[in-house]
C-alpha cells in the first residue's frame, strides 16, 4: 500500500561557499569542494560529509577539472626530467672529448720522441723498441678514448632525440589537458547557468500562473467489483471490471490510465446522491441566415435534440418560430433550461471508445469544472487487469482560473435563462389578458364602457390625428378623475382611432427610447 507524501521544498539554490564540517545547512543550500558543487537535500544538515547521498546531491562534478590539472602538472614534471637527462649526457660527452684531446696530445708527443729515437735508431735500437711499445700503448689509449667519444656522441644524439620526442609528447598532453580543463570549466558554467535558468523559470511561472498548494495523488481502491458504470449512466454487471470513488474539487485536473478502452463504459461519472435542479447546456447549429436550426444537449444520461423552423413574411422577416422535440415529435413553447436529477443516479462525464484520441502517455484527463460550488463525488470505472490505480492530480493557477470563470459564466447563463423563461411566461400571460380584453371590446357597443389601460381607455377615438389640440372623445380628463391630455400615449399598446378618415387612421403606442412612448400609424 503506497502512501501520499507531502513534500516541502525551496525554489532555487542558495550558495554557501566552501563546505564546512561545523556549519549547519538548510535545504537547497549549495557548497563547493575540490570534487564538485553539492546541494543539501533537507534542513538541519550538520556534520554530514558531502559524500553522504542521504543528505547531499552532487550538482556540478569538478573531478574532471582536478584530473586535468594533475595531468598537466605531471606532464610538466616529465618535461623537466627529460631536460635534466639531456644536460647530463652533454656533460659526459664534453668530458670524453677532453680525454680524447689529451690523449691526442700525448700521442703527438710520443710520435716526436719516436722520430727522434728513429734518428738515433742505430745507436739506440733498444730505446726505439721501448718507445714503440709506449707508442702502441698510447695508440690503444687513443682508440679507447675515440670509442668513448663516439659512444658519448651517440648517447648525446639519442638523448637529444628522446628529449625532442618527449617534449613534443608533453606539449600535446599539456594542450589536451588544458583543453579538457577548459571544457570541464565551460561545462561547469553551463550547468550553473542551467541551474540559474531553472530558478528563473520557476520564479517566472510562480509570478505568471500563481501556483496553488501541491495536491496529493489519489490511489484508487475498489468500491465494488464485477460492475461498471455504462455510457448511459447505469450501473451494470461487467466481469473483470470494478468501480472506485473519489471527491473532485473545482479547478483540479485528474489524470488516470484506464488501460483497456470499452465503448460501453463511462470512465468518469458523477455520483448524484440527492435530487437537484441542474441547468442544461446546449450546443447550437445555425442556418445560412444565422438563425438556430438545431439545439442538442446531453443530460439525465440521454441526448436530447430540438429542431427550429420559422414562418417568414413576404419581406423575409420572421413571423413565428416553432420548436419541435425530436424525441417525441411534440411542439414546445421554449427549450427546457433545467432538469432534475434523481437520487442514486450517475451522470456520465468521460466515455472511452475505440476511436478515443488519448495522449501518447495514455492518460484520460478530467478537468473538474462545476456549475455549482460544491465538490463532486466521481465514480471511476476501470479494468482490474490493466488500469493504473495511481491517479495523478494536477492544479495550477491558469487552469483553476479558467474553471472558476467558466463556472461563473454558467451561473450567469442559468440566471439569464431563468429570467428569459419567467419573462416568456409573463409575456404569454399578458398576451392572453390582451386577447381577452380585445374579445371583450368586440362585445361592447359604447366605447365609454371599454376597460382602462394605465387609467385611460385602451382604445381612444378622436376626430383627427393624435395631437395635443385634438382631445379624444373618450379621454378621461381631470373633471372625471383622470389627467390632462398632452397628445401622447398613456400606456404601451394603447390604440388611437382617427374617426375623421375612412382608412389609415389607426395608431398604436410603442416605445420611444427607454422611458417615452410615441404613436405610430399602423
Amino acid at each position: 500500500m503506497s502512501e501520499n507524501v507531502k513534500l516541502q521544498f525551496k525554489i532555487g539554490p542558495v550558495p554557501r561557499g566552501p563546505y564546512s564540517e561545523t556549519a549547519t545547512y538548510a535545504m537547497n543550500d549549495t557548497v563547493q569542494t575540490e570534487s564538485g558543487v553539492y546541494t543539501s537535500r533537507r534542513d538541519g544538515n550538520a556534520g554530514h560529509p558531502v559524500t553522504d547521498t542521504d543528505w547531499w546531491i552532487l550538482t556540478i562534478d569538478l573531478s574532471k577539472v582536478k584530473e586535468a590539472k594533475d595531468a598537466a602538472n605531471a606532464a610538466a614534471q616529465r618535461a623537466e626530467d627529460g631536460e635534466a637527462g639531456r644536460v647530463g649526457a652533454e656533460e659526459a660527452r664534453e668530458r670524453s672529448e677532453g680525454a680524447r684531446v689529451s690523449a691526442e696530445a700525448s700521442r703527438a708527443s710520443e710520435e716526436e720522441k719516436r722520430a727522434e729515437a728513429e734518428g738515433h735508431r742505430a745507436e739506440a735500437e733498444r730505446q726505439r723498441v721501448s718507445q714503440e711499445s709506449a707508442r702502441e700503448t698510447a695508440e690503444a689509449a687513443r682508440a679507447a678514448a675515440e670509442t668513448s667519444r663516439v659512444t658519448a656522441d651517440q648517447q648525446r644524439t639519442a638523448a637529444e632525440t628522446a628529449r625532442a620526442t618527449e617534449f613534443a609528447r608533453l606539449k600535446t598532453e599539456s594542450q589536451t589537458a588544458t583543453q579538457t580543463a577548459n571544457t570541464a570549466a565551460a561545462e561547469a558554467k553551463t550547468q550553473a547557468d542551467r541551474c540559474q535558468g531553472f530558478a528563473d523559470d520557476v520564479d517566472r511561472t510562480k509570478k505568471t500562473l500563481g501556483h496553488y498548494s501541491p495536491r496529493p495523488n489519489i490511489v484508487l481502491r475498489a468500491l465494488e467489483t464485477g460492475v461498471a458504470i455504462s455510457k448511459a449512466g447505469v450501473k451494470v454487471a461487467k466481469t473483470g471490471w470494478a468501480i472506485a470513488e473519489f471527491v473532485a474539487q473545482k479547478g483540479n485536473e485528474y489524470l488516470f490510465k484506464p488501460g483497456t478502452m470499452d465503448g460501453d463504459v463511462c470512465i468518469f461519472s458523477e455520483k448524484i446522491t440527492k435530487e437537484e435542479i441542474r441547468n442544461i447546456d446546449y450546443t447550437y447549429t445555425y442556418d445560412q441566415n444565422g438563425r438556430i436550426s438545431k439545439a442538442v444537449a446531453t443530460y439525465g444520461g440521454q441526448q436530447h435534440s430540438y429542431t427550429f423552423t420559422y414562418e417568414l413574411s413576404e419581406e423575409g422577416s420572421v413571423v413565428s418560430e416553432t420548436i419541435t422535440d425530436d424525441q417525441t415529435g411534440a411542439i414546445v413553447a421554449a427549450l427546457p433550461y433545467q432538469y432534475k436529477t434523481s437520487v442514486g443516479s450517475y451522470q456520465p462525464m468521460t466515455i472511452l471508445n475505440a476511436s478515443a484520441e488519448l495522449p501518447a502517455d495514455g492518460y484520460c484527463r478530467l478537468v473538474s469544472h462545476f456549475q455549482n460550488d460544491t465538490d463532486l463525488t466521481v465514480v471511476v470505472s476501470y479494468n482490474t487487469a490493466n488500469a493504473d490505480l495511481n491517479m495523478l492530480v494536477v492544479r495550477d493557477g491558469f487552469t483553476a482560473s479558467i474553471c472558476t470563470q467558466l463556472s461563473n459564466l454558467a451561473k450567469r447563463i442559468a440566471n439569464t435563462t431563468e429570467y428569459v423563461f419567467v419573462t416568456e411566461v409573463a409575456v404569454d400571460t399578458l398576451r392572453a389578458d390582451v386577447d381577452g380584453l380585445l374579445a371583450d371590446v368586440q362585445t361592447r357597443t359604447d366605447f365609454y364602457e371599454l376597460p382602462l389601460l394605465g387609467g385611460q381607455p385602451m382604445k381612444l377615438f378622436g376626430a383627427g390625428t393624435p395631437q395635443e389640440a385634438v382631445v379624444p372623445d373618450n379621454w378621461i380628463g381631470l373633471d372625471k378623475g383622470g389627467f390632462a391630455w398632452n397628445g401622447q400615449p398613456s400606456m404601451l399598446g394603447q390604440e388611437y382611432i382617427n374617426t375623421a378618415v375612412t382608412s389609415g387612421g389607426h395608431y398604436t403606442a410603442v416605445r420611444d427610447g427607454e422611458y417615452n412612448l410615441k404613436w405610430i400609424n399602423s
